[in-house]
């Protein structure tokens, strides 16, 4: 949905270490694969790496990259003014068509045999992981890590594996995530039939008697609008934890049934006649309502429950339900329906606004109290699988198995 500094810095790091690598050339001819120096084996391979003191015709100091060379590509050729970078290979592009190197494998050990040339590529780049981690791998372990295998590119810096593991819509910019639509579509996606189940029964249960009590276009305003800041609510709070679900328009389905009954009790305090019975029912009503509010805010301290878009979705839900409901005026005290409208559809659209520049203009990138909120150790080990370790897993020094 945007950029991230963290993911960025690792990024970073890993385009630094893609710099150091050469071509690590198996000397009985058996492949190559990019890879560190220090992950190339010395008493069988051989490790190509261009340099300041031992580089290639054109004067590129930086390379060797396996099936990858400036002097060997026809499309795009590295001519003037479009000279391929000669000091950062992260930089070259992907060559569509290649000058016919020797296919006779003879060794590294003969000047210009240009081995990393005409060796038998091992690995190529695979995108994996909700990261977007790359590694250079065999086809058949990347599709082991249910990644994205290129056999038509070299390097891990030649992919974009952030676009191609978020999917649906591309990137309008191939370095900056902007896929907003998230906050709506993550209400459509379940983490299991559990949760689909629970999401179902909460439909035919609550919203079928909400849509009854205000018609389905109010419903579907409040449903929609309050799983929307739900949402964004947790990407802003808790960025490093994954979490799918309508459960912020679920509770905006709460807040409505809350704020019917409380504006039922208001009615009555101002209203001629005797309903001490009805108020003395609704009090009840309310006060259960209030308790089963609380335990379900009480559970959203438990792993995998995201309880800051339960707040946020209930916040949201008063404050919509207060918009679209009808007889939502106190006419004894005053309080018109335009009043309540324009009080509380400001206060929605604030609430909307605030969350927008806080997930663009002032992103929480480290782990505070808020997480708290969402999750208590109750235990050393309660909440440990819950928030997303931005490091690199697998890397061209570490390898994920």
């Amino acid at each position: 949905m945007r950029k991230d500094p963290n993911l960025d810095a690792a990024l970073a790091e890993q385009r630094a270490e893609e710099r150091t690598t050469g071509c690590c050339v198996r000397d009985d001819g058996s492949g190559c694969v990019q890879t560190t120096v220090h992950k190339c084996s010395k008493l069988i391979s051989t490790f190509v790496k261009w340099n300041d003191t031992s580089k290639i015709d054109g004067g590129y100091k930086s390379g060797a990259v396996c099936g990858l060379d400036p002097n060997h590509c026809k499309s795009p050729s590295s001519t003037p003014p479009f000279e391929w970078d000669k000091k950062d290979f992260t930089n070259w592009p992907i060559c569509k068509e290649t000058k016919n190197a020797s296919q006779n494998f003879k060794g590294c050990s003969q000047p210009g045999s240009e081995c990393h040339m005409n060796c038998d590529l091992l690995g190529r780049p695979c995108c994996f992981g909700i990261q977007g981690e790359c590694m250079i791998t065999t086809r058949e372990h990347c599709e082991f890590r249910q990644g994205y295998y290129h056999d038509d590119k070299f390097l891990c810096s030649q992919v974009n594996c952030f676009e191609q593991i978020c999917g649906m819509i591309p990137f309008v910019y191939d370095d900056r995530p902007d896929q907003f639509s998230r906050i709506l579509s993550a209400n459509l996606l379940h983490a299991g039939i559990f949760h689909l189940a629970v999401t179902l029964i909460m439909q035919l249960w609550i919203m079928r008697k909400i849509e009854q009590m205000i018609g389905w276009i109010r419903m579907m305003i409040i449903y929609i609008s309050s799983g929307c800041v739900g949402t964004l609510a947790s990407a802003v709070l808790t960025p490093y934890q994954v979490e799918v679900g309508p459960s912020g328009a679920q509770f905006g389905l709460l807040a409505c049934m809350y704020v019917d009954i409380l504006n039922e009790i208001i009615v009555n305090k101002y209203s001629n006649e005797n309903k001490s019975e009805e108020n003395r029912r609704l009090w009840y009503n309310f006060a259960a309502f209030s308790v089963i509010l609380f335990l379900l805010f009480f559970l959203g301290v438990f792993p995998w429950m995201d309880n800051w878009s339960h707040i946020f979705g209930f916040i949201f839900g008063i404050f919509i339900s207060l918009v679209v409901m009808k007889e939502t005026d106190v006419k004894a005290k005053g309080i018109t329906r335009v009043h309540v409208v324009v009080t509380f559809g400001i206060l929605s659209l604030a609430l909307f606004i605030f969350l927008i520049i806080m997930f663009y203009a002032v992103p929480l990138n480290e782990s505070t109290w808020l997480q708290y909120i969402n999750c208590i150790p109750f235990t050393e080990t309660f909440c440990k699988n819950m928030d997303v370790t931005i490091t690199r897993g697998s890397t061209y020094s570490k390898y994920v198995k």
